[in-house]
This record gives structure tokens, sequence and C-alpha cells, in this order.
């Protein structure tokens, strides 16, 4: 039940007025005191539609008892926070039956982060060619949020969803990349135990990517399995690290999503809305700053300003019914030199990508084109046509050579920074400007 305080307040008081009535008119019958039946009878009715909303089932009447005990707990922090009139907001939500460290046991990653990986460094681009704010989500380069339900899969998640995004950008298709893959076949961690994202990332490199729908989530370990596969090993060219402060940070959202860490306590099991910055809490209530280690994996995917404040909106992977529709904000200034919740303790990641294999082939050259128009071509990755034509990956009449592999895709979506195609510069043209064709 995702309910806002001040619903749920009203809630609680509505039923304080029913309930008085009622012990207005049987007040004789002196069963049970008047402030027990009214806070009691309140909490239950409360606690039953917890239960039936989010399907609760306990193994018996003690266990039930505990959890309601917590979820009452939880109901009063939550009163507590929103009549602060913080920045952000708390509302009830699937977690109500978990005690803070229970939640943060089932959320948080228990690997030891590297401190440096493989990959490029971000170059900042210029502050007038960074926008004044990006929302990768709105634009439709994020798949809807998933669930990782008791699993410590979040590095999983967070690398699946960085390469979907990046994938969307460079070739207009947003795949479904499946976790459970990653847990149970890359070596960089598992679905038990957490992992590392950024060791995830490289791995695509030399690896298939499978489809979500053929290697779906059990967020159990278990042997690799056959799937399957929507990116080709090859489909991932490589990685770039962004750095720890705000400026790298909006400077690569301009590019693409990545990944990063931070500290799942600070961002709060029942957080709902707003922009997450340092404020003194109470009732159990944590800092915001970074008052610890990252250890749970996220996708920064744009930032912006909300009332003068300026934040980066971040996805995570605690289903859509856990803040603001599976994503959250957080302050792009904090009191810690490691950032709102930690988010500045780790270098960022985002692959580099080749383009897909879903697009029309772009027209062959025209005829008064010829091979010395395109003889300093490039693709993006840096292969030139005599790359191309010594790897026999193309023939004279403009197809796929023997060299070439299907699984990287069609030839004709390798181009340069023009457009124009290895299909048209190195094949069609006869080989380029050495003519040697295969």
């Amino acid at each position: 039940m995702h309910v806002q305080s001040n619903n749920l307040r009203s809630q609680v008081v509505g039923f304080f007025i029913f309930k008085s009535c009622i012990f207005f008119f049987a007040r004789t019958m002196k069963l049970v005191s008047f402030a027990s039946l009214t806070v009691v009878s309140a909490e239950m009715m409360l606690w039953d539609d917890f239960k039936s909303t989010h399907t609760k089932l306990y193994s018996g009447i003690g266990e039930e008892a505990v959890r309601q005990q917590i979820y009452e707990a939880n109901v009063q922090k939550i009163l507590d926070h929103n009549a602060q009139n913080a920045t952000w907001t708390m509302a009830m939500n699937e977690f109500g039956d978990l005690s803070h460290d229970e939640f943060l046991a089932m959320v948080s990653s228990n690997v030891v982060k590297r401190e440096e990986w493989e990959g490029l460094e971000h170059v900042n681009v210029a502050d007038e060619f960074v926008a004044s704010s990006k929302d990768w989500a709105s634009e439709g380069k994020c798949n809807p949020i998933r669930q990782q339900g008791s699993s410590n899969s979040c590095w999983a998640h967070a690398a699946v969803a960085s390469l979907e995004s990046a994938y969307a950008i460079a070739t207009g298709d947003l795949v479904k990349l499946s976790e459970q893959q990653l847990c149970d076949c890359s070596g960089c961690g598992s679905c038990r135990s957490g992992g590392d994202e950024q060791d995830a990332l490289p791995w695509y490199k030399t690896h298939d990517a499978c489809a979500l729908n053929t290697y779906t989530l059990t967020g159990r370990d278990g042997s690799c399995q056959r799937c399957d596969t929507v990116l080709p090993a090859g489909t991932v060219t490589g990685t770039v690290l962004v750095n720890k402060d705000a400026n790298s940070w909006k400077s690569a959202l301009n590019v693409s999503p990545f990944t990063t860490g931070v500290l799942s306590a600070n961002i709060n099991q029942f957080y709902s809305s707003g922009v997450l910055s340092d404020t003194v809490g109470s009732s159990g209530v944590i800092r915001t700053a970074c008052s610890s280690k990252g250890d749970h994996a996220v996708v920064a995917v744009g930032y912006g300003t909300d009332n003068g404040q300026a934040y980066f909106k971040i996805r995570n992977s605690w289903g859509a019914n856990w803040g603001e529709h599976g994503y959250f904000r957080v302050a792009q200034q904090s009191s810690s030199s490691k950032g709102t919740a930690c988010i500045f303790e780790w270098k960022g990641m985002y692959p580099t990508v080749r383009g897909g294999g879903h697009h029309p082939s772009p027209p062959s050259p025209t005829p008064h084109q010829s091979c010395t128009d395109v003889a300093n071509w490039a693709s993006s990755e840096g292969d030139s046509c005599a790359t191309y034509e010594s790897l026999n990956y193309c023939t004279s009449s403009g197809g796929q050579g023997s060299g070439w592999r299907s699984r990287w895709g069609q030839l004709s979506n390798f181009a340069d920074s023009h457009g124009r195609s290895a299909l048209d510069a190195c094949c069609a043209c006869g080989g380029g400007s050495s003519s040697i064709v295969v």
C-alpha cells in the first residue's frame, strides 16, 4: 500500500472518532478502557489493510505478532518524519513489516568493491554543451523499473539497466536483458551474496547478453542456462568511468545513464518523494550525508532542480511501488565529500556499444561517389577500410564477406561520424581507396 502520510493520519483520526462513538453508546459494558479500544483497534485495522494489500502471509501467530509490532513502529516513524516538513517524504510500502536492519540485509551487497576498474575516463564537455536538465527515463531510454526482491542482485540490475539504456540511445532499440544471467554465468558476483556491476559491464565484451524473457530472475544462484541472445558478444566495445563530482556527473549524463553506488541506509526503505538532502533526523530517520560505505548499486539517469534545489535522479531496483515510481532524487550538494547517500564514493561507469542490427540498411553509394571520397574512413570504433578489407569483412558486390560474424549485426550499422557505413565506404565502393575486395 503506497499511502502518503496525510492519508494514513486521516485513516487513524477517522477511525478514532468512529470508535469513540461506538464506545459512547456501549460505555456501560466496560469491557475495555477507552484508550486501549481506540488505539489498538485503529492499528489493527491498518495492519489488516497492509497484509491484504501486499499479500502478506506468516507462519504463525507468533511471527505475525512480531511483524505487526515492527509495522506499527514503522507507521510511527513515517508520521514523525513527515511532520518535520523535510525536503522529502516517507510513505508505507511493501517493506513495512521489516525492521531497518532486516531491510538493509536484504537489499545491500556484501561484496567489497575494487578501487579501480577497466575503462576510459569520461572527458567533461564544455558547460555550453551541458543541458540545463536531463532525464533519460522520460525520454524513453529506460525500461520499466524491476524488482530485485530478496536477492542481493542490485549489481546485476544496475549493469543490465545501464547497458539497456546505452544500447537504446545508440540504436533506438530498448531491449530487455537478463539479470539472472549475470548471477549464474559472469563470475562477477551472485544473487545471494552480491557482486560488482563494474566488473559485469566489461564481461559483455566477450559474452552474449540474454533476453530477459528467456532467462528470468529467480534470485537464486544456479548453473548457467541456455537463452535467446539479444545482444551478441562484441556489442559492448568498452567502458567509460565517470569522476566523483557533480560537474562530471552532469556532463556524463548528457551522454548516457551510468552505474554508481550508494549507501542503502541513507536512501531509506520508506522514501516516497522529494529530494534527499542533509537533515538532522529523529525517531530513527537516518541522515542522508554519507555516513558509511556505499553498499548498493543503482543507475544515475538524470538531473534537474526542484524548488531551487539541484538534484540527481537515480534508478533503483526495489520495485515501482517504492519511491517516485521506482526512482529517487538526491541533492547534488552535500555536507559530505562523498556526496548525498555516498553517491561520490565510487566512480560511475557506462558502456560503449556498437550499433544495433534492427535498422534498415542505408542506401548504397550514389553513382557519382568514388572510393577516394572515403579514403580516410574510420568507424566509430576506429577500424579503417584497410581493417575491413584485410579481415574479409565484405565483398565487391557490397555484401558481407566470409570474415564477418553475423552475431555482430549488420555490416551497414558500422559507420563513421558522418553516418557513412562500412558497406558504403569499403564494400560497395570496391574496397575503399586501395580497391581491395574479397
